[in-house]
């Protein structure tokens, strides 16, 4: 009966809580606090951000080493360098040689996508194209004939811009014009002699199909050397 009485004492020790000394003397748990990642800063805009007018900026552009001509034009862009678009004139002067001159005049529209919101744009074009002639014969009364070539085109491009933060911006273009429809219109004098009537309409005839074929080929754009400034 004693030895049962001090089993359950013993028991009863190692059972029993630790003592207030023994829990001062454990060391505290250490809770770790892990810092919170730091937010990367915004990426900075390309160039140019703000312009006079909140959101967009527009300014002149001069296409000097331009094909299909030399154009003048505005570009422009918004939404933070992610959409732009433009508008081009291009001429090429009459030029006159003997009792023949030649002109060429093309206007277009466009849109561009900066996909990274930096230089590189993909675009495309729509527009209008116009090769005019004309020849004079004052060997006994002078006659005029004129010819005009007029196309409507689209043209899918890549290119880059490259903008300074003052605004100064140059450019890069590579495309090509896609022809959709095109008209040739010959205008010819009256009063042809009849013994020169057969060989006057196979003049025609060659020179409106040779229009056609020129109204319907699709032209390069290539714009190597362009210069504008963003206000």
């Amino acid at each position: 009966m004693r030895l049962v009485t001090i089993a359950a004492v013993l028991a009863a020790s190692f059972a029993a809580p630790a003592s207030a000394g023994d829990l001062a003397q454990a060391p505290a748990s250490k809770t770790t606090t892990v810092p919170a990642p730091e937010l990367s800063q915004a990426k900075k805009g390309y160039g140019k951000r703000e312009g006079l007018i909140p959101g967009l900026l527009i300014g002149p552009k001069l296409s000097i080493v331009n094909l299909p001509s030399p154009a003048i034009g505005l570009e422009l862009k918004t939404l933070d360098n992610l959409i732009g678009a433009s508008f081009d004139f291009g001429i090429i002067p009459d030029v006159t040689i003997s009792n023949a001159s030649a002109g060429f005049s093309d206007w277009n529209v466009g849109a561009k996508v900066y996909p990274y919101r930096g230089r590189f744009f993909v675009g495309a074009l729509y527009g209008r194209r116009s090769f005019h002639a004309s020849a004079t014969d004052d060997s006994v009364t002078p006659l005029t004939a004129k010819l005009d070539i007029s196309s409507a085109y689209i043209a899918p491009e890549i290119g880059w811009r490259f903008v300074w933060e003052s605004g100064l911006f140059m450019g890069l273009d590579f495309g090509w014009q896609f022809v959709l429809s095109h008209s040739t219109t010959l205008t010819v004098p009256t009063g042809v002699p009849a013994s020169q009537q057969a060989s006057f309409d196979d003049a025609k005839k060659a020179v409106t199909d040779a229009g056609d074929i020129i109204g319907d080929v699709g032209l390069p754009v290539l714009g190597l050397v362009q210069i504008g400034f963003f206000l």
